[in-house]
């Protein structure tokens, strides 16, 4: 038998007693049961969340000045920023770098006619050219119906013969991007139309 004075703590302070003997995770994860949790700092769990919660409604943070805080915020986003633009250049690298080899895969084995080479360029607009460039308005692009039709009815199958037949108008409306990138492949199924 146990002899001699057992200490109770008063009931008065459920939240303080629980904590005291209960491990941390036993003690938060009874939530509704107990009245409130008193961490190892010795405030309430629940009037820190709340004490929180009321910071940020009111723009300031425990820890920081207000305008601290916001200049935290703004480097954030400018990092941010800075590597999504990274990531953006080097996507459209390799996106420019593939163009070429993707639109080689429509140049045909023989020789075409007219309506053949419309059907294939128009598939390498709608397929290729406005995925790889999806920012360039139509009325800018280098097979929009203006241009395709010059470059058809002229007979264009060469650099040379793109820079004389092809009107300045239309070269000059045309993005400079798509002109890099795919002219030389427009050029190579060009050359098989008989």
């Amino acid at each position: 038998m146990l002899k001699g004075k057992i200490f109770k703590e008063p009931l008065s302070e459920p939240a303080a007693q629980h904590a005291r003997y209960l491990p941390a995770e036993i003690a938060s994860s009874a939530g509704g049961t107990l009245e409130t949790f008193v961490d190892a700092s010795g405030w309430p769990a629940d009037a820190r969340v709340h004490q929180a919660a009321d910071d940020a409604i009111a723009g300031q943070d425990g820890d920081y000045p207000a305008n601290k805080t916001e200049e935290m915020s703004a480097n954030r986003d400018k990092n941010v920023s800075l590597l999504a633009s990274i990531a953006t250049t080097d996507q459209r690298t390799y996106t420019l770098e593939g163009a070429r080899d993707r639109a080689l895969a429509f140049v045909p084995a023989g020789m075409i006619d007219t309506d053949e080479a419309y059907r294939l360029l128009v598939q390498l607009r709608d397929k290729e050219i406005k995925r790889t460039f999806p920012d360039v308005r139509p009325e800018f692009g280098i097979l929009r119906r203006s241009m395709l039709q010059a470059l058809l009815d002229s007979g264009v199958a060469s650099k040379a013969d793109y820079d004389e037949l092809i009107p300045v108008e239309l070269k000059r409306m045309t993005d400079r991007g798509q002109i890099e990138t795919y002219l030389d492949p427009l050029l190579k199924i060009l050359s098989c139309v008989s």
